[in-house]
């Protein structure tokens, strides 16, 4: 599997876990109580796995990363609200269109695009959460509590 491969699965395990914690905090917690924390936490994982290479902030750069910050923000306020408010099963699929945002921009940028493998994960993924909401929408609320 190597170490590319688990960073996949522990990427993906994290996010899982974010979206299921997220969930079930809006119950009690207000939006801008889960934004400070994911930030947070986002932040301080971000440090962690930078650290051993870290280079200083170029002031050039700063444009960049206020654009990247308050995009970020947006992007995952609109997230929680959408889990908050919405079934898993309905909002997670609309994230799924990451990918092609994710091909774009490294199509833009890089000029690559995935091998087959990660294609075949992706349809595999998409596949699948198309696969729930039909089945969300076909079958009685009863089948699943």
């Amino acid at each position: 599997l190597g170490w590319h491969g688990l960073a996949v699965l522990g990427a993906a395990g994290c996010y899982a876990t974010s979206a299921v914690a997220a969930r079930l905090s809006s119950r009690t917690d207000s939006i801008e109580s889960l934004m400070l924390w994911i930030m947070v936490i986002l932040a301080a994982g971000a440090s962690l796995l930078a650290w051993p290479q870290w280079l200083p902030v170029q002031t050039a750069h700063l444009g960049w990363l206020l654009v990247l910050a308050l995009s970020g923000f947006v992007g995952q306020l609109a997230i929680t609200e959408a889990f908050r408010h919405g079934q898993a099963s309905a909002v997670a699929p609309f994230e799924y269109t990451a990918l092609a945002w994710g091909m774009g921009l490294d199509w833009s940028v890089w000029r690559t695009v995935p091998d087959g493998y990660t294609l075949l994960g992706a349809s595999i993924v998409v596949g699948s959460g198309l696969y729930l909401i039909r089945r969300e929408n076909t079958h009685p609320v009863a089948e699943h509590p």
